[in-house]
């Protein structure tokens, strides 16, 4: 896939992840569950971090700026691979809690989600094995 392609795929991604978790926070609010209103809240607040990247990755490709270099990409998995294991823990422990009260269908998301955390960790780990073997050579 082209830079422009996926960076515009993972717009629309992120986008949606927006929405559904704006959603989710007015039924939090509505049942004055405080604590996961705040969590959403910073859900959202990293939606829109990953919609401004991705939203000037694709205007960057269509200007045809150079692909991360080898510090970069280190600097890139060093930020985002806390984030993801955070959001991990988080999603496993919302498991926990919907799986007694039979919220069947947002357990089914979150394993989604979990896998794609599962996933996004697993290639982080390949990629930064790949670039920091590269360096001691």
């Amino acid at each position: 896939m082209d830079p422009r392609t996926r960076a515009i795929a993972l717009l629309a991604t992120f986008v949606a992840l927006l929405a559904f978790h704006s959603w989710l926070l007015y039924r939090m609010v509505s049942a004055q569950n405080w604590l996961l209103a705040a969590l959403l809240v910073l859900a959202i607040g990293l939606f829109l971090w990953r919609i401004a990247h991705y939203a000037a990755a694709a205007h960057a490709s269509t200007l045809h700026r150079a692909a991360l270099d080898r510090e970069q990409e280190l600097r890139q998995i060093r930020l985002m691979a806390p984030v993801l294991s955070g959001a991990l823990v988080l999603h496993a422990w919302l498991i926990s809690l919907l799986l007694p009260i039979q919220e069947y269908a947002f357990v089914a998301l979150l394993f989604v989600a979990v896998g794609a955390f599962v996933y996004r960790l697993a290639l982080y780990a390949k990629r930064y094995s790949e670039l920091r073997g590269r360096s001691t050579n």
